[in-house]
Order: C-alpha cells, then sequence, then structure tokens
C-alpha cells in the first residue's frame, strides 16, 4: 500500500512539475543522451591500426551488452538489483520498504534504487537527498524502461557509471585493476568489480583492500542466493586470490616521447581538442622498429653508465650530479617518405618527458660535413681532389684536427672520411660560407645557422629533424621530404578531419641532382668502410653516414641510413657540459646506431642504393688521386674520371720521394 501511495505521489507530482515546467527531461532527451555513444578516449595508432596511446578526459572504453561476460552481467544483476529483468524500472518491494522510511523516519533509503534509478540519476540529476529528486527519478526510470530495452539499459549502466580511480565504465575499470579486458578476466575477479557500482571509493581495492574483498564475498554470496553459481562455486572464489596489477597507462608503454609529439602535431592540424573527443589518430609509427629501438637502450646500460663516468670525471667540479648524467634520443624515419617510424627522446621518461629527439638544439660538429662536401661535389669538385692538411686561419679562426695531423695532401674523400677539419675549413671558405648556408636550408636545415667559420663544422646548434631532413636527401636521390607523424585523423563518426597529404615519387622535391646525392652517399659508405665509424664497417656494403662530435664533445652523433631506413643518434647531457677527451660520436652514439640498425635491418631488409647511369668508377690511390691498383673505389661523373699515371710516377712514389701539387 505504501509504494502504490509513493507511486501515486510521485505521478502526480509529476504532473505538476510538467505543468509547471519543472522536470525538464523530454522523453526526446532521454532518447538522444541514450542513443548518443559517449565520445570517449581518442585513440591514437601505429601504422598498421594497432592501440599505442590515448587522450581522454574520463577514462572509458565503451562494451556492448553483447560482449559482456554472462557471469559479470549475473554478478552485477545479484547484488545490486535482483529482480531487473523483471520490474518495470521500480523494485516494488524496494520501494516499499522506501515508503516505511518514509512514513516512520521522514526520509527515504537510498539503497533501494534499481539499475534503471541508478542510471537515470547519474545522467540527468544530481545526488541530493530530496522527495523532489526520489520524485523525478522514479519517473525517468519508468520511462526509460518504456524507451529502452532491458539490455540497451545495462548496456549504458556499465558502461557510464563511475567505478573508482579515474575509470568510467567496467571495462575501463578492469584495464585500470587488471591490466586486462573484462573478457580476459575470471568469476572472481567480475565479482569485485560489480561490488564498485555501490561505492567505487569506499571499496577502492587499492586504499581498502579488505573492504574490497569483503565486499566482493558479498557479491559471491549473492550470486549463489539467486542460483546464478553454487555455493560450492561461491566458497572456491571466494578463496582466490586478488592481484591488482599497478596501472601503467598505455601511453608509456611503447613510445612516450612519440605520444607526446603527436599531441602537439594533431594540435596543429585541427582546432579540436584531443581529450575526449573519440578521435581516432593514425599515425607512422613501426610497433616493431620502436621495440627494436627501445630494446637498444634497455641492452646499452652499461654503455649509458661509462658515458655518466665519462662525464662526472670531465666535469668533477660540479657537485650536482643529475647535470652530469648523460642522455640520448634516438630518431628513424623513411628516407623515402619521411614517416616517422621510431623515436627515443631521452633514456627514461619518468624521469624527464623533455623530447631531445624533437625540441633538443645541438651543435652536430663534423655531422655537418656532408652538407659541406655535397656542395663541394655540386659545385664540380671530385672525390680524387687533392687537399692539403695543413693549420687554417680564417679570421682568427683556428680549428684543430682530432689527430693533429698535417702537412702532408690527401683526397678529399680520404679528408671527408676520417673527418679533417681543417681540410673542411679550407674546402668551406673557399665555397663561401653563405653559399653553404643557403646550400644546407635548401636540402632541410630549418633551424637558424650563424655566418661564422666555425659554421663549417657544424658549430651552430640544429634539431636532430633538420640532421634527418638532410641527410634523407642523400639517400633519397636527391629528394627532399619532409618528416611527419601522422597520416590522418578521423572524429567519432569515421568523417576525416585532416590527411597527411600523398607521397608520390613524380611530387618530391629535387633539391640536388641525382649524382650528387650517389656521390654523396659514397663518401659516407666509406666513413664507414674506414673511417671514423669504421667499427661498424659491417654494414657499409648497405649503409652510409657520418659521425659527429662537437667542441669539447658536448654532443656526439652518429647519423646513418640505407635505402628504407634513416636514424640518427645524439649522446650529451642536458647542461651542455664536456664529456671528456675520450668521447666522441664514434664511442659514444655509434654503438647504438650499430646495434639497433643491425636489427632493423634484419626486420626491414634494405634495397641497393641505385647507381646513376652518368656515374663512373675507378681505384684512386686515397693519398694522391691518381688511378692505382692498390687504390680505393671511388665514384665519379663519368667526365670527371681522373687521367691514368705513367708508372714512372707510381715508381717515385713507392720509392717515397712523389709530393704531388696542391691541386684543390
Amino acid at each position: 500500500m505504501l509504494s502504490i501511495a509513493l507511486i501515486s505521489s510521485s505521478m502526480v507530482i509529476y504532473s505538476w512539475l510538467k505543468a509547471n515546467d519543472g522536470f525538464g527531461i523530454s522523453d526526446q532527451e532521454i532518447i538522444e543522451t541514450f542513443n548518443t555513444p559517449p565520445l570517449g578516449n581518442s585513440i591514437v595508432f601505429d601504422n598498421k591500426g594497432k592501440e599505442i596511446g590515448e587522450y581522454f578526459e574520463k577514462y572509458s572504453h565503451h562494451i556492448s551488452y553483447k560482449d559482456l561476460p554472462k557471469s559479470l552481467v549475473k554478478a552485477i544483476i545479484a547484488i545490486e538489483d535482483k529482480r531487473f529483468f523483471s520490474h518495470p524500472g521500480i523494485d516494488v518491494i524496494a520501494m516499499a520498504r522506501a515508503g516505511i522510511d518514509i512514513a516512520t523516519r521522514g526520509r527515504y533509503t537510498q539503497g533501494a534504487s534499481t539499475i534503471t534509478q541508478q542510471l537515470g540519476r547519474n545522467l540527468f540529476l544530481n545526488r541530493e537527498k530530496t522527495l523532489i529528486r526520489k520524485v523525478k527519478e522514479i519517473i525517468l526510470a519508468v520511462r526509460i524502461e518504456q524507451l529502452f530495452s532491458k539490455e540497451k539499459i545495462l548496456e549504458l549502466y556499465v558502461n557510464r557509471l563511475f567505478l573508482g580511480f579515474g575509470s568510467y565504465g567496467i571495462e575501463a575499470a578492469s584495464q585500470r585493476l587488471f591490466s586486462k579486458s573484462i573478457n580476459e578476466i575470471g568469476v572472481h575477479q567480475h565479482a569485485l568489480l560489480a561490488g564498485l557500482f555501490q561505492s567505487p571509493t569506499k571499496y577502492n581495492p587499492y586504499r581498502y583492500p579488505r573492504r574490497a574483498k569483503s565486499r566482493q564475498k558479498s557479491v559471491l554470496s549473492a550470486m549463489a542466493r539467486e542460483g546464478f553459481i553454487s555455493s560450492r562455486d561461491a566458497k572456491t572464489l571466494i578463496q582466490r586470490d586478488l592481484k591488482y596489477i599497478s596501472y601503467q597507462p598505455l601511453n608509456y608503454k611503447v613510445a612516450p616521447h612519440f605520444i607526446d609529439y603527436i599531441r602537439l602535431q594533431a594540435n596543429k592540424h585541427i582546432n579540436t581538442t584531443l581529450k575526449g573527443n573519440g578521435l581516432k589518430i593514425y599515425t607512422t609509427l613501426d610497433l616493431k622498429l620502436q621495440d627494436i629501438a627501445n630494446k637498444t637502450f634497455e641492452s646499452m646500460s652499461s654503455h649509458f653508465t661509462h658515458a655518466d663516468q665519462m662525464t662526472k670525471s670531465a666535469n668533477a667540479q660540479i657537485s650536482n650530479v643529475s647535470k652530469t648524467n648523460a642522455e640520448a634520443a634516438l630518431l628513424t624515419t623513411d628516407p623515402r617518405t619521411g614517416a616517422i617510424l621510431a623515436m627515443i627522446g631521452g633514456r627514461d621518461y619518468q624521469q624527464s618527458q623533455f623530447n631531445r629527439a624533437i625540441h633538443s638544439k645541438r651543435s652536430p660538429g663534423s655531422g655537418f660535413k656532408p652538407i659541406v662536401y655535397s656542395l663541394a661535389l655540386l659545385q664540380g669538385r671530385k672525390w680524387s681532389d687533392l687537399i692539403l692538411v695543413s693549420p687554417v686561419s680564417i679570421n682568427g679562426y683556428k680549428p684543430k684536427n682530432y689527430r693533429r695531423n698535417n702537412r702532408h695532401e690527401i683526397t678529399m674523400l680520404k679528408a671527408f672520411y676520417q673527418s679533417i677539419n681543417t681540410a673542411t675549413v679550407e674546402i668551406g671558405s673557399r665555397l663561401g660560407i653563405e653559399n653553404v648556408i643557403n646550400h644546407a636550408k635548401k636540402i632541410g636545415i630549418k633551424s637558424q645557422l650563424k655566418n661564422e667559420p666555425g659554421i663549417l663544422l657544424g658549430s651552430s646548434d640544429v634539431t636532430m629533424i633538420d640532421i634527418i631532413s638532410s641527410y634523407s636527401v642523400f639517400a633519397n636521390g636527391g629528394k627532399k621530404v619532409f618528416p611527419f607523424a601522422i597520416t590522418r585523423i578521423e572524429d567519432s563518426t569515421g568523417k576525416i578531419l585532416y590527411q597527411h597529404p600523398t607521397i608520390r615519387k613524380q611530387n618530391l622535391i629535387q633539391v640536388i641532382p641525382e649524382e650528387i646525392a650517389f656521390l654523396t652517399t659514397q663518401g659516407m659508405k666509406a666513413v664507414l668502410s674506414r673511417g671514423t665509424g669504421a667499427s661498424a664497417a659491417h654494414l657499409s656494403t648497405i649503409a652510409a653516414g657520418k659521425t659527429g662530435t662537437s667542441n669539447l664533445s658536448r654532443d656526439n652523433w652518429f647519423t646513418g641510413y640505407t635505402s628504407n631506413l634513416i636514424t640518427s643518434v645524439w649522446v650529451g647531457n642536458d647542461a651542455h657540459l664536456p664529456m671528456g677527451p675520450s668521447a666522441s660520436g664514434g664511442k659514444l652514439a655509434l654503438p647504438i646506431w650499430d646495434k639497433f640498425m643491425t636489427e632493423a635491418i634484419k626486420y626491414t631488409p634494405p634495397k641497393t642504393i641505385k647507381k646513376p647511369h652518368r656515374i663512373t668508377s675507378a681505384t684512386i690511390h686515397v693519398n694522391y688521386g691518381y688511378k692505382s691498383a692498390n687504390g680505393a673505389k671511388m665514384y665519379f661523373l663519368r667526365n670527371q674520371t681522373p687521367e691514368k699515371i705513367s708508372s714512372d710516377y707510381q715508381q717515385i712514389e713507392e720509392a717515397g720521394n712523389f709530393r704531388p701539387i696542391f691541386r684543390y
């Protein structure tokens, strides 16, 4: 009788509210709310469609009713609303209890709410304990039941309600508690999750494990009472341990610096907030290559420890140890398209979120030399041209060679692969510093370059993207590509909000002739086969690259490429401190590059870089530039092959008396 009276009273109040526009929730609004899926998390995908990151205001993952485990549904019904599938939205028996409370105490028991009432309250009302709000809740529940199926109501219930630790919905809670989907966990875990609907804060398993366990027992006991499981099964399930896995956000698992970079890039492409908008962001990241990069860094712990010790030794006067910690970064792209395939912005993302692969500007040192030498080749110089290795002074600028070897002639190729500073400055000064700067900008350097002699040895700070971009020209037959990370962005309906321009070979920008790119690549192959990168000589048949060491070894680089991969590695420290006299790009960065590329090439084998038809080769003496059976293979434009030297000159040279004229 009391329940009938409460329902009758509710309908009277409802009529009054509706007449006075006080209810404020129309059937149309209910229908739209139910039929409009929540936007949910914005998901980031790798280049094969696998989830690698997400952005959200409320952590949620929608799961349809048909995909809900039956044991989970039974657990929720048993503990929250055992007559759910038979009542019209309100439980008459529970309403009777509420009526008694109102009659005897002047208040109602909130725990009497059905699943439908709870859903209506969470979607449309507040949680204040007033009669008016309770009446609205009852009316909403009845209307919802008239408009939607039980399955639809339960689907929204398990997806929309807050279940603690930042998660909304049962699937999100399962991911956060057990790091598994709801369909990958057992009945005892379903029971624990079902118990959270009543009070996610009170039964938070992380904070109150005993309360959570007690609540789980209540759920399993309720399931047994309702005949969903046997009493024996309930006892067995209660005895099972509940192991909670410390939640690790998806963004931290694979490529955290890359996920941060995607957020910045996406904000440039679309005028929509990423969090909670249900966007799908498809990227260029290759999960296998990223895994190889991650494992490479993990395996180099002793290498990094050695780098730490070198820096501390070189900066013994500094008491702040954190400043002397070595840092490192790695970036891999496809030189044919510019697609970013792998990225590591630092040794430990938890310790530092700064992305050194993207935002850091550092001196490339000798890593800038391929730009200088490619311009020399473009202007008609040859790898066989002779260079005098001697002290150089330009307006007071006096560079020194790493090995301090002077007063002898060598070919331009040997000067390059041995990374001789004075020879590079000699060449660059004759080319014109401003011409070198313009050439650098043309092939991909966007950072500002200083008009000073030191630029020829990489004194101006640049980004890793700058180096990758410029080297891609050499790897890609003289064509320029722009590094990018996002292929397309879709909204929650599948509408494309952004699409990266389709890359077709004929649309790429030819910034230097194919022949010059090939000649420069051959010079960088010699760096690996017999030069400063010789510790990775086993890759010299398919790869090319260049070491880079800045002043006082503050920055140590190696950037190298095959036909389909280009990878740059930097090692240094954030305080720009010297790393010691024994530090160099060949000793600190090259081993990381070597280890990564050796594995990467197994996964994605490169093709041989095709020799242009206008290119020929000859065996040339690396010191004196003439044809010699005992020389090294050099490549030339067809009309630039050196003249054949007579046997008389060979005999003089072999006697140690040959001193060729300085010809460059």
